[in-house]
């Protein structure tokens, strides 16, 4: 069996109208920090690019959660 890693040039394109107040790749996780979030829906849009070509990609977890209190949280699969 071969391992290997794969690794993601971010291209970070956000429209948030000043929600998100940072982003990073960090242990290959894509992290958004978010201001004032408060029972409305919110949306934002980014992209993330490839550097090298993978076969068979799979969906991936997404989970959003309050950094305060950890028990308000969500997840899907994109």
């Amino acid at each position: 069996m071969v391992l290997f890693h794969i690794y993601l040039s971010l291209s970070l394109k956000l429209e948030s109208n000043g929600q998100v107040t940072k982003s990073e790749f960090k242990n290959d996780h894509v992290l958004f920090y978010l201001e004032n979030v408060c029972g409305t829906a919110k949306s934002f849009t980014f992209s993330i690019e490839q550097s090298n070509h993978v076969s068979n990609i799979k969906p991936a977890p997404v989970m959003v959660y309050d950094y305060y209190e950890k028990g308000r949280q969500a997840a899907t699969i994109l």
